[in-house]
């Protein structure tokens, strides 16, 4: 749907920050968003607003996640993480 950008629904009910930064290190360069239930994630060309009840969080990196080559470690220097509610927005940097 969104090139360059892996989007994760229902996220913060069901806690899948763990899940979203292994996406990220699965596919390096990417910049996860995780929306919440009841919260769109509206994405214009130079970035995204957020509109709803929840909210929406949003990982990006400089060194993006790695695994270990076991594929059980995840690490990471540098994760930002923005979480934005209704009215807030973002533009992007990449």
């Amino acid at each position: 749907m969104l090139k360059g950008y892996i989007i994760d629904q229902h996220f913060v009910e069901r806690s899948r920050y763990n899940r979203l930064i292994s996406a990220l290190a699965d596919f390096p360069g990417q910049v996860g968003i995780g929306i919440g239930e009841s919260t769109a994630a509206i994405i214009f060309k130079d970035g995204l607003a957020v509109a709803g009840e929840g909210q929406v969080v949003i990982f990006s990196a400089e060194h993006p996640p790695a695994k270990e080559p076991k594929g059980e470690l995840v690490h990471s220097k540098g994760l930002r993480l923005d979480i934005l509610k209704e009215g807030e927005s973002v533009q992007w940097t990449k």
